[in-house]
């Protein structure tokens, strides 16, 4: 697929059937108008040939394909149409789809379809003038395995490749109790995001959980300031005999999901739980809703049955299954 702009004397940038990229920088009626290009272009019918879309004021695109190839849109921001527009784009079976940041925002849902999607995959950024949203932004762009990025600066016409925003890494914030929700600056606000999170997951108030001074929490946070709230996570150790730790909550804020921090959560756990003597600690359990049971197995967790298993700390699940990870024997000497 070749895109360019009709006023632009650049040449067009090139889209294999593979490739991940995004454009930014974009007006409100640019990127409207290369939304229409590619919903229009659903049957190219030769090398030369091609959509072209006006939005008027300069905003026209001229999209160039081979033969047979097809390309579709994604542009809806409301969850049921996005989840309408979806359906009908599969039935198209495109080879090249463009979607907007805000659709992907919109519904989880679109972002693993079109991660395992095959083809080609174009994604016009919403401006945003927030540092949170940034955080947002650079984490949709990782997780959807965008490789480049195309900008057009403000009154320009001309695509000019941009650098790609740095992958947001994220740390645990581990062993906190609720009185260090007090302690310091930062840390207030942090809490405050995962006790909304809690309440809407689990229905339950963290500060509630955290009261009996026996469950922690994690907290993933973005390494780079300002500090982004990831997702958290609350577990309990238990002595001998049960010798275990576990896992009540695991939560990601919606606008963060598919992006890896849900598994960073659970290994940073079994990772702590490893650095307690087998004697000690010898796995790590949970109940798994039956969506996220996939999920566990993928972490090496295996469903278990059994008197010894920890009683559960964490909210009531309707067909949860009892899982547990084991960290090993503990060796005799």
């Amino acid at each position: 697929v070749g895109l360019s702009s009709m006023q632009a004397a650049s040449p067009a940038v090139k889209v294999a059937l593979e490739d991940r990229i995004s454009i930014v920088g974009l007006s409100s009626m640019q990127a409207a108008s290369l939304l229409s290009c590619f919903a229009a272009g659903g049957g190219c019918g030769g090398a030369e040939a091609g959509g072209v879309a006006d939005a008027g004021g300069g905003g026209c695109w001229e999209l160039r394909c081979h033969a047979g190839l097809r390309t579709a849109a994604l542009h809806s921001r409301d969850a049921a149409a996005l989840a309408q527009e979806l359906s009908e784009v599969a039935a198209h079976s495109p080879h090249v789809v463009c979607v907007s940041s805000a659709s992907l925002r919109a519904r989880g849902g679109v972002c693993a379809v079109l991660r395992a999607f095959q083809g080609a995959l174009v994604i016009i950024e919403e401006e945003d003038e927030v540092d949170a949203e940034a955080v947002e932004r650079a984490c949709l762009l990782h997780a959807m395995g965008v490789k480049a990025r195309w900008s057009i600066g403000p009154g320009s016409s001309v695509l000019e490749p941009a650098e790609l925003p740095t992958p947001v890494q994220g740390e645990v914030m581990g062993d906190l109790k609720l009185r260090d929700a007090k302690e310091g600056p930062d840390m207030a606000p942090l809490f405050s995001e995962a006790n909304a999170l809690c309440l809407q997951e689990f229905h339950e108030d963290l500060v509630e959980v955290l009261s009996g001074d026996v469950v922690r929490v994690g907290l993933l946070v973005s390494c780079e300031p300002p500090l982004a709230f990831l997702g958290f996570i609350t577990y309990k150790f238990w002595g001998p005999p049960l010798k275990a730790m576990s896992i009540s909550r695991v939560a990601v804020p919606k606008k963060f999901q598919m992006m890896g921090f849900g598994r960073q959560l659970v290994r940073w756990a079994i990772e702590k739980a490893k650095q307690k003597s087998r004697f000690e600690c010898d796995r790590v359990s949970l109940s798994a809703i039956p969506k996220a049971i996939s999920f566990y197995e993928r972490l090496n967790f295996v469903s278990v049955q059994g008197d010894d298993v920890p009683e559960e700390d964490g909210p009531n699940k309707d067909g949860a299954v009892r899982m547990e990870y084991s960290l090993g024997r503990a060796s005799k000497r």
